[in-house]
């Protein structure tokens, strides 16, 4: 049967303050202990009570039983939930704790996270200077090599001398970019040089296509003179920035690379007109035509 409460009870006010957690589990015992069921002892000795005779013996009347619920086989009445005396409650313990669970939304950021990240460093002429610096000694790099390479390919002997020249002075073009490094106070670096990779490998293109040839020398020359021009325009680029950077001793440095790079350039210009003149056996015996029967 459901026990319902009088309307005119009035429940007791709650108390300002929890009870303390001895108090609680005193409580819980309480509770416990009552609705644990007790064990069977011996029953006591002594007439019993006129008038009461057990469930299910012989001569009982069957056990009523409340609406909606039907007897056993045997005619016992089935057992009833164990209501509390009139005028006790049911003390319900309740965890420690928040009565309602704190969840943190996933997408919230920590405290730590919510913080503004600082914009990117912004990039100054200084950045430029030093990362410009790290192409052209990658380049200087395979500079040197390339004119070994070429100075053994080349059949004019001015030529070659040229190549085996300029391949010495590279090599100490690559100390001079190491002590601007140091001024600068940068470690040494090379990074990738993409344009000094173009012009290396075309030059190996072309020295495979006309090897043997009598334009093999001529075709040589105007790739060294690639690589001179792009080294040209890179120191000069250098050289002006150590300038308004203050580097007044790597703007030396760089001059003086700058000219020997200008200087082997107008050298291979003057090499390269008696080797184009014989590069092409047709232009060495004369005009053809109109033009060549008229000088005769």
């Amino acid at each position: 049967m459901t026990r319902r409460r009088d309307p005119g009870r009035t429940r007791p006010p709650l108390p300002d303050t929890l009870p303390d957690r001895d108090a609680v589990e005193r409580a819980l015992e309480t509770v416990l202990d009552r609705l644990r069921p007790k064990p069977a002892g011996p029953k006591p000795a002594g007439p019993k009570p006129s008038g009461l005779k057990p469930a299910g013996s012989a001569g009982s009347e069957p056990a009523r039983v409340g609406p909606g619920r039907k007897s056993r086989s045997d005619g016992t009445a089935p057992e009833l939930r164990k209501v509390p005396p009139q005028g006790e409650d049911i003390v319900r313990i309740r965890p420690a704790g928040p009565a309602f669970p704190v969840r943190t939304p996933r997408n919230r950021l920590r405290p730590s996270m919510e913080t503004e990240t600082p914009m990117a460093k912004q990039k100054t002429l200084h950045d430029a200077f030093y990362e410009t610096l790290k192409d052209v000694y990658y380049a200087e790099k395979q500079s040197v090599k390339a004119l070994k390479k070429s100075a053994k390919s080349a059949e004019h002997a001015e030529l070659r001398q040229a190549f085996e020249t300029h391949a010495e002075e590279s090599a100490q073009q690559v100390e001079r970019l190491t002590q601007v490094f140091e001024i600068i106070g940068k470690p040494a670096r090379a990074k990738t040089c993409e344009a000094m990779q173009g012009i290396v490998s075309e030059m190996e293109e072309d020295l495979e296509d006309f090897e043997g040839s009598p334009a093999a020398d001529a075709v040589l020359a105007a790739c060294a003179q690639a690589v001179e021009h792009y080294e040209i325009s890179r120191y000069g680029t250098l050289k002006t920035w150590a300038g308004q950077l203050g580097y007044g001793e790597a703007a030396k440095l760089l001059d003086e690379t700058l000219q020997e790079e200008k200087k082997t350039d107008a050298l291979l210009s003057k090499i390269a007109e008696s080797i184009n003149a014989a590069g092409d056996p047709e232009d060495a015996e004369g005009p053809k035509g109109k033009g060549s029967k008229k000088a005769a």
